[in-house]
């Protein structure tokens, strides 16, 4: 796609996506209801496997594919390097907080 915001507006809504998850987990266990029924495994188990899709797969993903265009990009403008290396840069930081 050779745009930077694409990148980060997929990995970004594969992150939210498994916050979906992430919330109803942690909020169950601060009020108790982490003995282990049904719902509490459910959310737990589509919790892990959000994780491991988006976060994991499809974040590492357009990270390469970031990379990728990332060094096939070719600009004389100090400033566009400026802002694609800014963007590269916030890309990583988010996608190393995320695993």
């Amino acid at each position: 796609t050779s745009v930077c915001a694409v990148y980060g507006a997929v990995a970004f809504a594969c992150m939210e996506f498994t916050n979906w998850f992430f919330v109803p987990y942690t909020m169950m266990s601060q009020i108790g209801l982490d003995d282990g029924g049904a719902r509490y495994t459910a959310v737990g188990v589509l919790l892990v496997v959000s994780f491991i899709v988006c976060r994991i797969g499809i974040c590492t993903w357009q990270g390469v594919e970031f990379s990728k265009d990332l060094a096939d990009f070719s600009s004389a403008d100090r400033v566009e390097w400026a802002f694609v290396l800014l963007a590269f840069s916030v890309y990583m930081a988010a996608l190393g907080l995320s695993w």
